[in-house]
């Protein structure tokens, strides 16, 4: 291992465990903790995506965007639940937010806005419904429960792990060189294998009206194709990472992106379970 990878190895364990450590002690804190985690996790992502479309920041239709996703992830508050003055409220500015970006985007743009507008709101239905899920999976019959959100962020965690280090090295067949050219299918394996492994013990000591191994599994694949998803855009943008928020990982979208696929996917395995 030459200097470059032992340093950039380095950052990538520290990041890991000082926002790993946070990020635990949130969850397991209070349904409150878990809330504001997941709002910095999605408006961060938010953030990056914007930028990768060559968005402003503080244009009206970016701030529109960010403050539906907060509002999104703010209808599963307890407080909010519970009022029906302020659940009417979101829901009603979730409803008129898409007709006023379009409204918005006819005048700025001169009727030119429609790409934009597409753009803007598939950043949202890409990115809010994961955090929007992760809350409520975290709650069951007005009882907050932090070894479920807990659980599912140990296995996406698992299987990146997992596969980043068996892929780097034993990895030799390329699953998508043109798209990731790091992914291979030997650290598919492993993130399988790891994610089997953290279920067992997920299993054994919190059991649940679902099943970990299920979840532990289908977390790789489909958090794969998040992973390409997300390498896609920023091919189609020629950029490396998504920024560099996060040392030795990139961005929160590079590290969240197997994250935005599982928790919807998650949340409906529970649902027919």
């Amino acid at each position: 291992m030459n200097n470059l990878d032992r340093n950039n190895l380095l950052k990538r364990i520290l990041t890991a465990v000082i926002a790993g450590s946070a990020a635990i002690s949130l969850i397991i804190f209070s349904f409150h903790g878990l809330f504001f985690l997941t709002s910095i996790i999605i408006l961060m992502s938010l953030a990056e995506y914007l930028i990768l479309i060559e968005a402003k920041l503080t244009e009206i239709s970016s701030l529109l965007v960010f403050l539906s996703a907060l509002i999104a992830l703010g209808v599963t508050l307890p407080e909010v639940e519970q009022s029906k003055f302020l659940f009417r409220i979101s829901v009603s500015i979730l409803v008129l937010g898409v007709p006023i970006l379009m409204t918005y985007q006819l005048i700025a743009h001169n009727g030119h806005g429609f790409d934009n507008v597409m753009k803007l709101w598939f950043g949202l239905i890409w990115l809010a419904p994961s955090g929007f899920f992760w809350l409520v999976l975290s709650q069951k019959n007005n009882f907050y429960n932090y070894q479920i959100p807990l659980g599912m962020l140990f296995l996406v965690w698992m299987a990146d792990t997992a596969a980043y280090f068996v892929g780097k090295y034993l990895g030799k067949h390329k699953i998508s060189e043109k798209v990731s050219p790091n992914k291979t299918w030997e650290g598919f394996i492993g993130g399988i294998l790891g994610n089997l492994f953290l279920a067992y013990i997920l299993e054994t000591y919190w059991t649940q009206s679902f099943s970990w191994y299920l979840i532990g599994l289908l977390t790789v694949p489909i958090g794969l194709i998040g992973d390409l998803v997300e390498s896609m855009f920023k091919r189609s943008r020629n950029i490396k990472d998504s920024s560099g928020l996060l040392p030795g990982h990139g961005g929160f979208l590079d590290r969240f992106d197997g994250f935005f696929f599982v928790i919807p996917f998650n949340w409906v395995i529970i649902q027919l379970w």
